[in-house]
């Protein structure tokens, strides 16, 4: 099979297959979860709070390592909570912040307008589909499951090391792989699990950040 494969097409994730991730960051969409989930209970009362206490301070160690989106919020929520003197339980925090990773991902959809390529990508031989993202450790599930509902299959590709078979969408998650798409062995390591040699063809897709929430570091211009 690995022979017939001349085209590698590269699509990222947040920002460019799924919008949802991006409006789930909107300051006013933001804000409601933090609320409706509980965080702002917690001492999360602000946008600003949460990316800068949150997200911005463990996003290197989140999406380079398996340790994943949510034992992360715990462990900033403790220290959030402690420092504003709210009387929070470690099994409240933890519960708010179950629900918000899983509000988060429930958003981050992959859109239905990129269906018909998909599906009609996956079933072309000479094709390899893989989507390369900088993401948290429960972004691999998340983006299968989101194939899954579009009738699609994906597999990651630390799980798939061959990469030779096509008819299933390959995902290469930074948080797996332990380096960022901006780090050469992110690249290093999806070149020694895909057939290379044969390809003749590379697309990449991918909006490098620019979609991004102006609050997350992944925005800004030197990142982009």
């Amino acid at each position: 099979m690995s022979g017939h494969i001349t085209t590698l097409v590269i699509f990222d994730y947040s920002g460019t297959l799924s919008l949802g991730a991006i409006r789930f960051g909107t300051p006013e969409y933001l804000m409601n979860r933090l609320t409706e989930t509980g965080l702002e209970h917690c001492g999360v009362t602000g946008t600003d709070i949460f990316w800068h206490d949150i997200v911005n301070p463990t996003w290197h160690e989140g999406s380079t390592t398996s340790i994943g989106y949510t034992h992360l919020m715990v462990r900033q929520l403790m220290e959030i909570s402690k420092k504003a003197a709210i009387a929070v339980s470690g099994a409240e925090i933890h519960k708010a912040a179950c629900r918000f990773v899983e509000s988060y991902f429930a958003h981050s959809f992959i859109d239905r307008q990129w269906l018909w390529l998909l599906g009609k990508l996956v079933k072309e031989p000479s094709v390899l589909i893989l989507i390369a993202t900088d993401h948290y450790a429960e972004a691999t599930d998340a983006i299968i499951r989101s194939l899954q509902g579009l009738g699609v299959a994906g597999v990651s590709l630390k799980d798939d090391p061959t990469g030779v078979h096509t008819g299933t969408v390959k995902i290469a998650n930074s948080a797996d792989m332990g380096f960022h798409k901006n780090d050469r062995r992110f690249w290093t390591a999806v070149q020694s699990r895909v057939p290379y040699q044969a390809l003749n063809r590379i697309v990449y897709v991918d909006d490098f950040g620019y979609n991004e929430s102006a609050e997350s570091d992944y925005s800004v211009p030197g990142a982009v």
